[in-house]
């Protein structure tokens, strides 16, 4: 995770580098600048997120869907615990023990699916990415009028 945070700051101050040698071109062509090699790098990384849990390491996900599996069986051992969940949580005295623990299995098969791990990354790595470009690119100008320009 640091080495892509590391990535994240490289990238932009690099291209910022490079574009200096063209001129200042003011605020916002930094700002794309700065952000044009993160957002390639966010692809890739996640295309490779992609291709890790698709088909080198498939097991990883399955095994985390059964370790949750049963730490929730083991949450509600039997029906006397879910009779005491039942008085304290007005939801669960319209349903049962097996509509709850059904309806819990769906939620972490929801959870811990390909098809909301990729777009999770992606959202979470493009923000982080966005907000390292803008603070680099508000610190290099800042830097760059001191001792460069």
């Amino acid at each position: 995770m640091l080495l892509h945070m590391l990535f994240l700051i490289i990238l932009p101050i690099r291209a910022l580098f490079i574009t200096r040698f063209r001129g200042d071109l003011g605020l916002l062509a930094d700002v794309k600048e700065a952000l044009r090699p993160s957002v390639i790098y966010v692809i890739l990384v996640t295309g490779m997120i992609f291709v890790y849990y698709n088909f080198a390491n498939p097991e990883f996900i399955r095994q985390l869907r059964i370790e949750t599996e049963q730490k929730l069986l083991s949450s509600v051992p039997d029906d006397k615990s879910y009779e005491a969940m039942q008085k304290k949580d007005p939801f669960l005295r319209a349903i049962d023990r097996n509509e709850y623990l059904e309806q819990k299995r769906q939620l972490h098969d929801t959870i811990f699916s390909l098809e909301l791990l990729i777009p999770l990354s992606l959202l979470s790595l493009s923000v982080v990415a966005a907000i390292f470009g803008l603070i680099v690119t508000v610190f290099f100008r800042a830097l760059y009028r001191k001792y460069l320009g």
